[in-house]
């Protein structure tokens, strides 16, 4: 599978020295309304009342007021609002839009070789309602349990299916962007996934980020987009 990311000659010179690729604080990204368009999705299906048909009455209140109440956070309150960074390419590798948003470069990687831990954006309204539906229910079931466990406070477990959800938030995307084709690297600070945040300037604000190391025998080409 070939993957590209889209950038300037900056990061293709960053990328290819330090063998690392810089996943940006999800808030930041050049849409802004992006999360909270995956979040409407996750919501609405908690609401329904569909998925929490599918669990155990036992576990539904406490996780579904406790999802419910963590997901309806401020962006503006950078504290309060989830830290998710992601790394993002397209399955299109020669993508005016692209070119034009990004950067003059495409790095294209052998996606079976660059991570496992790969996310493909959903655009389809019907395959993001099929899976919030399957990401609520397997939420409310862990979140559930781990209160079950403790009622006062949430484990690894719990934690770590809240973040899941987050992450599953993060690859619905509007459909008037699927010439795309997005695949997205996501990681989550969650019990099992820590790492130090980093901060660069972008016009007269601090973009958070943080760095990720990958297999360099995964890129494949360094593609020269349309300029002068």
């Amino acid at each position: 599978m070939r993957l590209f990311h889209y950038t300037d000659a900056a990061a293709v010179q960053s990328i290819l020295t330090n063998r690392k690729l810089w996943l940006t604080d999800l808030r930041f990204l050049n849409d802004s309304e992006e999360m909270r368009h995956g979040l409407q999705h996750i919501l609405e299906e908690l609401k329904s009342g569909s998925a929490t048909a599918r669990v155990s009455p036992r576990y539904v209140e406490a996780a579904s007021s406790f999802i419910e109440e963590n997901l309806t956070f401020d962006f503006a309150d950078l504290s309060e609002s989830p830290h998710i960074f992601v790394c993002s390419f397209s399955q299109s590798g020669d993508l005016l839009s692209q070119w034009r948003a990004y950067g003059a470069y495409a790095i294209e990687f052998d996606g079976d070789l660059l991570s496992s831990n790969k996310s493909w954006c959903l655009y389809d309204s019907k395959q993001k309602k099929e899976k919030a539906f399957s990401s609520v229910v397997e939420t409310l079931r862990k979140v559930g349990r781990s209160h079950d466990r403790n009622p006062h406070s949430m484990d690894d477990d719990g934690v770590a299916a809240y973040v899941d959800l987050i992450k599953t938030a993060a690859t619905f995307k509007h459909h008037s962007f699927e010439e795309e084709r997005e695949v997205r690297i996501i990681r989550g600070a969650d019990f099992n996934d820590s790492f130090e945040v980093k901060f660069r300037p972008r016009g007269n604000i601090l973009i958070p980020y943080i760095e990720v190391e990958f297999p360099f025998e995964s890129i494949r080409a360094v593609h020269i987009g349309p300029m002068p």
